[in-house]
């Protein structure tokens, strides 16, 4: 059981303060479950693990749909500035 909580603990770790720069939540979750190594605690910090590893999934998935979406508004713009500027030319003939 150590072996899990000490993963779980170095998962909220890094999670928290590396990827995401949540210093205070991170001590404030090594508060609430850094008091025991126990079942209790050790489930409550995996759970908290899950958690954060598919919200930092779908924040993934959402930041690359954003992504995409800013390319092809980018590719419209161009493609808009191309026609009025084809418009432009056959308009002095």
């Amino acid at each position: 059981m150590v072996n899990y909580y000490v993963k779980g603990i170095n998962t909220l770790r890094y999670i928290l303060r590396k990827e995401l720069g949540m210093f205070n939540l991170y001590k404030k979750y090594i508060l609430i479950h850094g008091t025991a190594i126990n079942l209790e605690t050790t489930s409550r910090l995996l759970i908290r693990c899950k958690l954060l590893l598919k919200g930092r999934k779908i924040l993934t998935q959402i930041l690359a749909v954003i992504i995409e979406r800013n390319k092809l508004v980018n590719s419209l713009k161009q493609m808009i500035a191309l026609d009025q500027f084809e418009e432009q030319d056959y308009t002095h003939l």
